[in-house]
């Protein structure tokens, strides 16, 4: 036994798992987050027992519900965020969502993975599920995976399909997409020049963030209702999306924030 996996303390690993999972959703049945974490019910009951006493979980006597408290950004406090996330992206997204109503979100590339660098999610009351800053997303079920696919430069943009289609058979699966699927789809972003899913819970669309010529991240709108409704949200908002996304570039550039080449300049490294 390795000196890793002797001090591994499982628990705990499973207590993170239980916190990750609340942190996304507005309240979950013991149930539901035993199918989500995929751990036995009297598991998590026992788990989620220690959380509350600490402090950093509540149940809800209405619903029965368990969810995250504000506790838990103090796990967060040592954390330091980038200066552009933190003074351009963040006060800028609370401005847009203010306008638009929807949640929004920015999404950007880092080497070969799609992080999500900040996000209305907590603030908006239109979400049953909320993602976090720093969560990476799968390609293939994130508007900002093929508007990265279809806007990076030639080279990088063949590479990182290559990647997504080589490493995310599981997702094509589930989907029921072929290869050729997500390079019509690529190609469909290219020619309208956004990014669009519909997929079950909800819509979105993401426009990409042009810096000195280069994508440097993707502004992401989503919207729930009935397919009928988040289409004609999308034709509504497509034009005031696309007209945010070239202010947050100007506000980028200013700044002097370098975002817009980590994508280019890293993947030709890998």
């Amino acid at each position: 036994m390795s000196e890793g996996a002797r001090y591994h303390v499982r628990a705990l690993d499973r207590s993170l798992a239980i916190l990750r999972t609340l942190n996304r959703h507005n309240g979950l049945q013991a149930t539901e987050l035993s199918r989500l974490v995929d751990l036995p019910r009297p598991t998590v009951l026992r788990l989620l027992n220690t959380l509350s006493g600490a402090g950093y979980v509540m149940r809800s006597e209405s619903d029965g519900r368990y969810r995250a408290t504000r506790r838990l950004r103090d796990l967060s406090c040592g954390y330091e965020e980038e200066t552009w996330l933190r003074s351009v992206v963040k006060p800028f997204l609370a401005e847009l969502e203010a306008e638009l109503i929807w949640p929004l979100a920015v999404i950007r590339l880092h080497d070969r993975a799609l992080i999500i660098e900040a996000l209305t999610d907590h603030g908006s009351q239109m979400l049953e599920r909320r993602d976090c800053a720093g969560t990476e997303v799968a390609p293939l079920v994130s508007t900002a995976g093929y508007l990265h696919m279809a806007f990076l430069p030639q080279g990088q943009a063949r590479r990182y399909i290559d990647h997504v289609l080589a490493t995310d058979t599981a997702t094509m699966e589930r989907l029921g997409m072929s290869a050729q699927d997500v390079i019509d789809k690529v190609a469909e972003t290219q020619r309208h020049g956004y990014a669009h899913l519909h997929l079950d819970t909800h819509s979105a669309m993401a426009v990409p963030v042009w810096c000195h010529g280069a994508i440097s991240c993707a502004l992401i709108m989503r919207m729930h209702g009935t397919l009928d409704a988040r289409q004609q949200i999308m034709a509504r908002y497509a034009d005031q999306l696309r007209d945010a996304a070239e202010v947050l570039a100007g506000r980028i550039i200013q700044t002097g924030a370098m975002i817009y080449d980590t994508p280019t300049d890293r993947m030709a490294l890998s």
